[in-house]
């Protein structure tokens, strides 16, 4: 959702905030994969599916006085170069998930790292982490530090 991060980042660049942004690759399906029956796929399509859709990362960007920390624009500026200008409230739930299939195990990787931060955050009052990586297909999730102030 580039319409999304666009403002997003418009507004974490002009306010003292807090900013996690979550994003994950999306699986590979044929084009009519919601009328063709996997039995009907080719072997090349069945392997790009088993193959992708399992990865992403979530990004804590940091706007406070003391504490300044990339967001997801700054640590990959790729995220904003689509020229995406359909709010997602204009799409249905059947075109989103048409357009952009994803793996239920992925987005709860992403909602397990969110609320790693956020505990941090509620019940420590800090950040330990500025990037988490995650692969769920092989069950894995790695955090980068926190950047050090120059």
């Amino acid at each position: 959702m580039v319409y999304t991060r666009k403002i997003m980042y418009e507004f974490f660049k002009s306010t003292r905030c807090i900013y996690i942004d979550s994003g994950n690759e999306s699986v590979t399906v044929p084009s009519d994969w919601r009328t063709r029956p996997k039995t009907k796929w080719t072997e090349d399509e069945l392997n790009a599916y088993k193959e992708s859709g399992w990865s992403g990362q979530v990004v804590t960007g940091v706007n406070l006085n003391l504490f300044k920390q990339e967001c997801v624009a700054e640590a990959f500026p790729d995220v904003l170069e689509d020229d995406d200008e359909v709010r997602p409230s204009e799409l249905s739930c059947t075109e989103l998930s048409a357009s952009d299939p994803q793996r239920l195990i992925v987005n709860k990787f992403a909602a397990l790292a969110i609320t790693n931060i956020l505990t941090q955050i509620v019940e420590e009052r800090t950040i330990s982490s500025h990037i988490t990586f995650y692969h769920a297909k092989r069950g894995y999730m790695r955090s980068t530090d926190v950047l050090k102030a120059e």
